[in-house]
Formats: structure tokens, C-alpha cells, sequence
């Protein structure tokens, strides 16, 4: 076997996508590692030596799997629903909360991200002691998700109590490289005004908290986040300007200074997944120029993905490890193909312009593919903002490592600092100008864009390996069938349902339906988070205009702002309770869209479909045929209304009277033996996609 490591890397995927698929499910992935040992030993027995390294490489990774479930998961889990007393050190930072490592008052060991009010957000590396009231982790944070908590050995999530912090006495010896990040952005943010700071912190650092509010939003929605997320670009420019320092004629001691230079940068980053894996490369590449060996992009890929999900197969659930091995494969393997190929018919001088054109393309499909999975869109501003951006990118990254390296002296940092403000300038001109440009990408719902899509990278992936082939017309014209196939099919069933997503911040639920480019709207939106989550999903589904906005009474609680709602969409009526505090930020969000009372009303809207709206807070919609409740909190008083339901939405904290063919829940009320098999829990602000057939 020429390259044994691909082969593992790949077992390794496999092995860690069946166990993140089966987790919580102790019984079921011990199922799947007999059945992989039981293919394992009958390839081995028939010499199948590719087939059995393979399973074996997956059997190994379910098995890791499977002890840090039993080991570290499953006690951690125990503790969902219980309020406990918490002692650890503060391992990191976010707007409003705080992950901490510790234990809890009965000894057991715990890591957590606590939720507060911004004023209580402590500073990194502080003692933490209080009270706080645990759930599982179901956050959707700006920047990570519950699959980045749990590759991190986080399974829970707690609300603020009551504590306090202090400092620690005695500081750890492996906390240093933190320290001296939080001591570097402290100064960098004395030196430079946040607009620029914050963003040396997080390009540098991978510090994103010192970011201003957009700036991340602005560079995702132009396909280019990964420029914050420290990775291979980071790492291949740091240490080609560190090579210029050492000794050429000694290039083992130069290998050996960069080897010792990664793994402290690697610990001053905070080893998170696409800096790791681009580490472990680079320290892979410099080994081989050691011990004069030829470097092998796929080994040296496939191997860090391989030591990576042995020792901690959660990480393929995270979004920033999915999106550094898809961009990597392309980049550090199917780039070469490519650029050979546009580089054989160009003349010399434009070598260098194929080859970056290649590396955006090879990237493209891959983070195309994930966003469109994850975010339902396709950011077709990527490989031109990239083409333009990242080669200013590399001179700022250059002039951001120099001031990280003489942020104390002070003759050289103002001097630095004066040269990355124009350039930041220009970076961020170019990026708002893109950004315009290309708005929020294309929105593609459904599953016949993800087919289209998958299609299309593998016939191109196929196309830049193999040579022309007579072959090849016939795989073209089998991938066309299928993609007009499967876009046919989504429009024929889009055109006989509505397309609905139902979400629980807490008690306070939100409902959006939509059809053909109209929208309805029916929540509490008693927060901005609310609200902007509304405008994502109407964003999702491709609606132009909201024909109704039904407001659920938010007793008392004072009315925010809905610019980011009614500026983006118009709205045609608005339905909310006279008892609403009503505060000018509100009205003047509201201005000129029509209202009407919430308390007793009922509402036509599209094809004859009826809203009708109780005084209790509760709203029940008849579309199709179908039977549609959302009652809040104390609403099932609606059971005299209404015997029996197509699909109940509800934030009941105990099993709801009316009886529902499908409940949506916003809180465990059953339990977690889930004695309801039609029912199925919303976590918290994540939304649940369903439709609703019509006649």
C-alpha cells in the first residue's frame, strides 16, 4: 500500500460519522462496532488487506468513541435538570457567558458554559464559584454550536444563579500561553482602536470576542470567515517569515526551531480544530525534510484527520473541523490536478494566477457544500472575494504578526500600527463593498439544491483526476438527468405543502409558514435574537412578503425593536395585544404597517386559510384541512375549543390536554424516556423544519 495513511484517514471519517450519528446511544454503537469487527476479521481472513485496514481504522475510532462516551459523557449528561454548585477556572470568554472547568459541590468533575448578563462576563482564567441550573447543550452562540461544545468535552449548559469570581492563587504552569494571548490582546487593544484590535486578535490569536458587532456576519456572508479562523494560511505564512530568520544551511535545526514554533503557537491559539490539523501537516512536512523523505500532501492530511478523530471522535460534529478537512482535501490535493491542467495551455507569466485560481476553486465546492447544509445557501461571492481579498489578507496578516511580536517595544509598534490602518482600511472597504455586492448569498431550501450540488463537486472532482475518458460524456449526461430530476420532484411537492419551522427561546415560541414567496409569522419576538432568527428563517425559505405578523402576548415585558425585521421584509398586518408595553424603538419599527387587536380575532390570509386568535395567548391556524395549535406556557385551556390537532406547538411544562397527531415541545415534559412517540423537543433557538400537506 503506496499511501496506508489515506486509508486510515478515510476509516477514521467513517467510524467517527457512524458514532456522532448514534450518540447518545451506548447500545447502538456497540452494535456497529461488532458488525465493523465482524467485516474487519472476514477481510483479514480473505488477504483483504486495503478493506480490513480500513474497518479497522473505523472499528478503533468508534471504540474511542465509545469510551469517551461512557467515560466523560454520559456522567455529565446525568446531571441535565439538576441545580448545582460549581468551583473551576474560566477557560473562555463569549458576549454573554463563560465555559468553565471544575467541579461540582459533590466532587464530580464538570465542564460547562455558563449563560449570563453581559456585565457579569468574567475575564478569562478567573476562579468561578456559584450556583447554576443545568440543561444540555443546545445553544446556537454566534460563532459555535453544539457540535463545537461537545468535540470540546462540553455536554452542558447552565443559567446563572448566583457566584462570584476572584483570582486564582496559584496560577498553572499550562495556563501561560493563555495568559500571554489575553496579555497581547489587552495591549494590542491599547495600541489600535477596536475596528483593527479586535480583528489582529482573532486573525492572530483566534480571539473573537474583541471582534465589533458585524464584522464576523460581514466576512461569512462573502464566503471568506475562514480568514479569522487560524488555519494553514496562517501557519504557512508564520512560519515562511520565521524561515527567514534561521539558518539555511542547517535545515534540521531550522525544522526543528519551526516544529518547536508551531507547537507553542498551537497552544497560544487555543488548539482549536483547523489550526490543529494545519499544525500537525506543517510538523508532518518539516519531519519528512528531517529525515530526508519525500512530503506526501494526501499521507500528511489523512493522518492528522486519522490522530485527530482517534483522540477525540466528537470533533466531525463540529462545523470548524468539517470546514478545514473539506477545504484542505481540495486545496492540498485536487489544487495540484487542477493547476497542472490550466497551467499546460498558459504561458509562464500567468502560472502564478492559474495556481491561485485553482486553490479558490478546489476550496470552493467543499465549503459550498457545508454552507449549503448547514445555512441552506450558496455564497456565490466566494471565489471572487477570495481571489481579491486573500493576497491583502497576507500582507495584513504579515504586518498583524509583527506588532503581536512588538507590542511591548515601544519605538516599533506605533510604526506598525500606522502601517495596518490604511491597509485594514482597504481590506475593509473592499469586504463592505463585496459584501453589497453579494448580499446574503442565494437561499436554496429543500433537498434537491444539496443533490444538485453533490452531483456537481463529484463530477468535477472526477473530471480534474481522471483524463478524458469516452466515458465521461455519458457520467455528464447522467448528472444532468439527475439534477433536473430532482429539481422537478422538490417544485412539484413544494407547490402541495407549507413549509414551516417552529423554534423555543425558552417559553417564548416562534412559528414561521410559508408559501410561494409569502410568509406568516407568529411568535413572542421579545428579544433581538428572536427577531433576527425570524428574518434568517424567512431568509432560509425565500420569502418576499410577510402578509401576517401575530405577536403572542409578552406580559409586561417591554416590546423590542423589529427593524430587522420590517426593514428587510414588508409586512402587511400586524396583530398584537393593546396590554404590550409598547416602547418607541418598537413603534418606530412599526411605523405605517397596518394593526389589529390580537385578543379575539380571526384572520383570513392566502387561499382562504383562517388564524384565530384567543385571549389566553394561544393561536390556532386551519390551512388544508389541517388542524394547527401553538399554545404557550398556561394555554391548555384551549382544549374546550378544540378537542384534537393536526400539529401542536407548545411550551407546556406537563403533558398538554389537546391531543395531537405531533407535538413540537419546548421543554422536556416527558422526561427522558419520552413517553409520547409523537412528540419530539425543540432545543433552544434551534428550529424544526416541517410541512404541512394541503389539499
Amino acid at each position: 500500500m503506496k499511501r496506508p495513511f489515506v486509508l486510515m484517514g478515510a476509516g477514521a471519517l467513517l467510524g467517527a460519522a457512524v458514532f456522532c450519528l448514534l450518540f447518545p446511544s451506548v447500545n447502538g454503537m456497540a452494535a456497529a462496532a461488532a458488525l465493523f469487527a465482524l467485516f474487519f476479521f472476514l477481510f483479514a481472513l480473505f488477504r483483504k488487506r486495503t478493506a480490513a485496514l480500513f474497518l479497522l481504522s473505523a472499528l478503533l475510532v468508534l471504540f474511542c468513541g465509545i469510551f469517551r462516551t461512557a467515560a466523560i459523557a454520559k456522567p455529565a449528561r446525568a446531571l441535565a435538570g439538576e441545580t448545582v454548585s460549581v468551583k473551576g477556572s474560566v477557560r473562555q470568554v463569549y458576549p454573554t457567558g463563560f465555559i468553565v472547568e471544575g467541579e461540582t459541590d459533590g466532587g464530580q468533575p464538570i465542564s460547562l458554559i455558563v449563560w449570563c448578563q453581559r456585565e457579569m462576563v468574567p475575564d478569562r482564567l478567573q476562579r468561578f464559584s456559584g450556583r447554576v441550573e443545568l440543561s444540555h447543550i443546545s445553544s446556537t452562540d454566534r460563532f459555535d454550536s453544539e457540535g463545537y461544545y461537545h468535540s470540546r468535552g462540553i455536554f452542558l449548559q447552565g443559567q446563572w444563579l448566583q457566584g462570584s469570581f476572584s483570582d486564582p492563587e496559584k496560577p498553572l504552569l499550562s495556563d501561560l500561553p493563555l495568559r500571554w494571548s489575553d496579555a497581547l490582546c489587552q495591549r494590542i487593544c491599547t495600541i489600535l482602536p477596536q475596528k483593527y484590535a479586535g480583528f489582529l486578535c482573532a486573525a492572530v490569536l483566534g480571539q473573537r470576542q474583541y471582534l465589533l458587532d458585524g464584522q464576523y456576519e460581514m466576512l461569512q456572508n462573502i464566503g471568506v470567515s475562514h480568514l479569522l479562523a487560524v488555519s494553514g494560511i496562517h501557519l504557512n505564512l508564520l512560519t515562511s517569515l520565521l524561515g527567514r530568520f534561521l539558518p539555511r544551511r542547517k535545515p534540521r535545526l531550522s525544522a526543528a526551531v519551526t516544529i518547536g514554533f508551531l507547537l507553542f503557537y498551537l497552544c497560544l491559539t487555543g488548539m482549536n480544530p483547523s489550526v490543529v490539523r494545519a499544525g500537525i501537516m506543517l510538523i508532518l512536512s518539516r519531519m519528512a525534510g528531517i529525515f530526508a523523505r519525500e512530503k506526501d500532501s494526501a499521507n500528511s492530511l489523512f493522518f492528522a484527520l486519522w490522530l485527530m478523530l482517534i483522540g477525540n471522535p466528537f470533533l466531525l460534529a463540529s462545523v470548524a473541523f468539517q470546514y478545514s478537512a473539506v477545504c484542505s482535501f481540495g486545496v492540498e490535493i485536487l489544487s495540484p490536478l487542477l493547476e497542472k491542467k490550466l497551467c499546460r495551455p498558459l504561458p509562464d507569466k500567468l502560472h502564478p494566477a492559474a495556481k491561485a485560481l485553482s486553490v479558490s476553486l478546489c476550496a470552493y465546492p467543499g465549503a459550498a457544500a457545508l454552507t449549503l447544509f448547514h445555512e441552506k445557501r450558496l455564497i456565490w461571492m466566494t471565489v471572487p472575494a477570495n481571489l481579491l481579498l486573500s493576497p491583502l489578507f497576507s500582507l495584513l496578516l504579515t504586518l498583524f504578526a509583527g506588532l503581536t511580536v512588538c507590542a511591548f517595544l515601544p519605538v516599533f509598534s506605533p510604526l506598525l500600527a500606522a502601517l495596518i490602518r490604511p491597509v485594514a482600511d482597504l481590506f475593509f472597504f473592499l469586504t463592505e463593498q463585496l459584501s453589497e455586492l453579494g448580499g446574503n448569498g442565494i437561499y436554496l431550501p429543500g433537498t434537491a439544491p444539496k443533490i444538485v450540488l453533490l452531483i456537481i463537486i463529484f463530477t468535477s472532482i472526477y473530471t480534474i483526476c481522471a483524463d478524458f475518458t469516452a466515458i465521461r460524456p455519458l457520467i455528464v449526461t447522467a448528472a444532468l438527468l439527475f439534477c433536473c430530476t430532482s429539481i422537478c420532484t422538490q417544485a412539484v411537492m413544494t407547490r402541495s405543502q407549507i413549509a414551516g419551522t417552529a423554534a423555543a427561546f425558552g417559553n417564548s415560541l416562534l412559528t414561521v409558514l410559508c408559501k410561494d414567496g409569502h410568509g406568516i409569522v407568529i411568535g413572542h419576538l421579545s428579544s433581538v435574537s428572536q427577531v433576527k432568527q425570524t428574518a434568517q428563517y424567512l431568509r432560509e425559505n425565500r420569502v418576499r412578503t410577510v402578509d401576517l405578523l401575530v405577536l403572542l402576548p409578552c406580559g409586561g415585558d417591554p416590546r423590542v425593536s423589529l427593524r430587522e425585521l420590517t426593514g428587510a421584509f414588508p409586512v402587511s398586518l400586524i396583530a398584537l395585544s393593546d396590554g404590550d408595553n409598547q416602547t418607541t424603538q418598537f413603534l418606530e419599527s412599526c411605523e405605517n404597517i397596518p394593526t389589529c387587536p390580537y385578543e379575539n380575532s380571526g384572520i383570513s390570509f392566502w387561499d382562504g386559510y383562517e388564524l384565530h386568535l384567543f385571549p389566553n395567548g394561544s393561536a390556532q391556524l386551519l390551512a388544508g384541512g389541517k388542524n394547527l395549535l401553538i399554545l404557550p406556557a398556561d394555554c391548555a385551556i384551549l382544549k374546550e375549543e378544540a378537542l384534537a390537532a393536526d400539529l401542536l406547538i407548545t411550551a407546556a411544562d406537563t403533558p398538554p390536554a389537546v391531543d395531537a397527531a405531533c407535538v413540537l415541545a419546548a421543554n422536556h415534559f416527558w422526561g427522558e424516556q419520552e413517553q409520547n412517540p409523537n412528540a419530539f423537543l425543540l432545543s433552544y433557538a434551534v428550529g424544526k423544519d416541517f410541512a404541512i400537506p394541503i389539499n
